[in-house]
């Protein structure tokens, strides 16, 4: 079994992250180092909306950085038609205000 696969088996992420968007799940694992869930908070209407793209950035924000900054700054302005959860590594929902 490779590794992406059990880490979504561990995480539980495979059950909400539809297919196509798990490899951005994944590379924001990789840069930011938490776990995340996406899904599309509305009906993608285009096919840039279905293929999101890529997670561009190579180093992780600030340790300093709250989720809701995370979102506004990094997130929704690449990925506005997409829905992200974070995850603590006990698997617990991270709140807007937390660290990441």
């Amino acid at each position: 079994m490779n590794e992406t696969l059990l880490h979504q088996i561990l995480t539980k992420s495979y059950r909400t992250t539809p297919d196509e968007l798990l490899p951005l799940a994944e590379r924001i694992r990789e840069v930011e180092g938490v776990d995340v869930t996406l899904e599309f908070s509305r009906n993608p209407r285009s096919e840039r909306d279905f293929c999101p793209g890529r997670y561009d950035y190579e180093r992780a924000a600030s340790r300093k950085t709250n989720v809701a900054k995370w979102l506004e700054n990094r997130f929704r302005p690449k990925f506005p038609f997409l829905k992200a959860t974070i995850y603590t590594p006990q698997g617990r929902v991270v709140t807007r205000r937390r660290t990441c």
